[in-house]
């Protein structure tokens, strides 16, 4: 695929007019990102501190996580094929076309209010709901569109945190 003005750091995205759906592939090697907990030093305190990161993902893991939003948001978002692409692999993904406006942050934190996720503390994009242990990411106003009929979450990668970040979780009060 050319380069075009929809690419972004983890795929490269077309439209196709006949299927009505964009088209995802992954940068050869390049699959997402998954949470872990990194373990730094807190500046002020100059103490051990725990935060939730964003790591290196895997195929597996970039699957599951659009199986996961598909399950979590009731998108319909398709794997097409895995291709090899010069020195590695790159998953092809498609989803259907949602046209609407960004919206506002205060109206990303209501629409995963309305849904039961607690806002992540020190992150501005990550939404936990303890119901389902379900933990969602990089919610922000690229990643979601409002339409006529709501808040559309077209990004958001979804996690089932493992135990490490469960542990996290509960430490901070989710």
């Amino acid at each position: 695929m050319p380069p075009s003005l929809a690419d972004g750091e983890e795929h490269r995205v077309r439209f196709d007019e006949p299927s009505g759906r964009w088209f995802k592939a992954t940068h050869p090697e390049t699959y997402g990102a998954a949470p872990q907990i990194s373990y730094d030093l807190d500046p002020e305190t100059n103490r051990p501190a725990k935060r939730l990161v964003m790591g290196k993902g895997t195929p597996m893991i970039y699957l599951e996580r659009w199986s996961l939003f598909n399950a979590v948001f009731g998108d319909d978002v398709r794997l097409e094929r895995i291709l090899p692409v010069g020195y590695g692999l790159s998953i092809l993904v498609s989803q259907r076309d949602i046209t609407g406006e960004a919206p506002a942050l205060d109206e990303i934190a209501a629409f995963f209010h309305e849904r039961d996720f607690m806002p992540v503390p020190a992150s501005q994009d990550a939404f936990y709901r303890a119901a389902d242990d379900v933990l969602a990411l990089d919610a922000h106003q690229a990643n979601l569109v409002r339409t006529d009929d709501g808040l559309v979450p077209i990004d958001i990668p979804v996690f089932r945190p493992d135990e490490d970040i469960s542990r996290w979780l509960r430490g901070v009060g989710l």
